[in-house]
């Protein structure tokens, strides 16, 4: 199962950098929003939801992850905790910009609305994973 959690944090990677680049192509070249972009942005929250599916599965089905919240070492405290949190917060800042920006009118509003959103969500996702090098 764990392998199938990497698999979907690349497939992450790619719609992540995918969507931002295209959102903000679309803000700032000022191009209609699509049904194409609509797709993109919810691939977007698609995949976060099933990280996160995938990690509360490991979670609770790793035996080790209850040792180490026993543990309480610091450092091997953050997957188990930290992480979560941190992937949490993204999906929430994702979903809210996803909310936000489909109740806006016009194309800009949601092509502006999107990559903050989903930038600030992708910088806690990179910021959360940044932390296996520490």
């Amino acid at each position: 199962m764990f392998y199938i959690h990497t698999l979907l944090s690349i497939i992450f990677v790619i719609i992540s950098v995918t969507s931002v680049i295209r959102f903000y192509l679309g803000w700032s070249k000022k191009i209609d929003f699509t049904k194409y972009d609509k797709l993109l942005a919810k691939a977007f929250l698609g995949t976060l939801y099933l990280q996160m599916l995938m990690g509360v599965y490991l979670f609770y089905t790793r035996l080790s992850a209850t040792i180490i919240i026993l543990n309480n070492s610091l450092e091997n405290r953050f997957w188990p905790v930290e992480h979560f949190f941190v992937m949490f917060f993204s999906i929430l800042t994702a979903q809210l910009g996803y909310v936000y920006a489909n109740n806006l009118k016009g194309s800009v509003k949601k092509f502006k609305t999107l990559i903050i959103y989903y930038s600030i969500s992708l910088v806690l996702v990179i910021f959360s994973l940044s932390m296996i090098m520490v």
